[in-house]
């Protein structure tokens, strides 16, 4: 595993402290369901990136670090949907806390390859619903196309997850070096994405 240098620990700590403006001064006046779940994301984000920082990469190897993880995603998306689709919320409740659940379950008691197959499922679900509400909101005139940026956001750190997903189950489409190498600044430009374009 590629060992992490100085410069990606500065990185993880730029991105602690975007995700943490997020948490402390940048949450818009939303719902107060919708507010718990962008912080419990961008809080989420600022301990992953945190832990990255002091840890290292071998950090991505910790069972809990990685079922922790799956929040950054489920939250964000179900903070979308109780914003934007508020009659689909509860459906969306459900098979996000079953997805949490399997992905808890599995990286326990299965193999490691299934364990991957349920943490990209799970993955896949929620950054689809971060990709295609925005991208529909600003088609209909509902966002601006800053939102886009959600979206764009979504589609990095999901191609980068993809690659370590697939790497994890022997399949190495980009060797494991340039994937690790190029993860941090992934990680602070989807975080960025994520941040602006929430400024509607």
């Amino acid at each position: 595993m590629k060992k992490i240098s100085v410069l990606n620990r500065f990185i993880f700590l730029f991105t602690g402290h975007v995700a943490g403006y997020k948490v402390v001064g940048g949450i818009q006046p939303y719902s107060e369901l919708t507010t718990f779940y962008y912080t419990v994301a961008f809080g989420t984000l600022v301990l992953a990136s945190i832990l990255l920082m002091l840890f290292g990469f071998e950090i991505l190897e910790s069972n809990g670090v990685l079922v922790v993880a799956a929040f950054i995603p489920v939250s964000l998306s179900l903070g979308m949907v109780n914003q934007y689709l508020p009659q689909m919320h509860l459906y969306f409740l459900i098979i996000s806390i079953a997805g949490i659940g399997a992905v808890a379950f599995s990286r326990f008691l299965v193999s490691e390859k299934t364990a991957v197959l349920v943490l990209t499922l799970v993955h896949g679900i929620a950054g689809s619903v971060v990709v295609l509400i925005p991208l529909m909101l600003v088609i209909n005139g509902t966002l601006n196309t800053i939102a886009l940026l959600i979206s764009l956001g979504g589609i990095i750190i999901g191609s980068e997850g993809l690659l370590l997903a697939a790497f994890k189950m022997g399949k190495e489409f980009v060797a494991a070096e340039k994937i690790y190498a190029s993860f941090p600044v992934i990680l602070f430009m989807a975080s960025l994405a994520f941040i602006v374009g929430m400024q509607n």
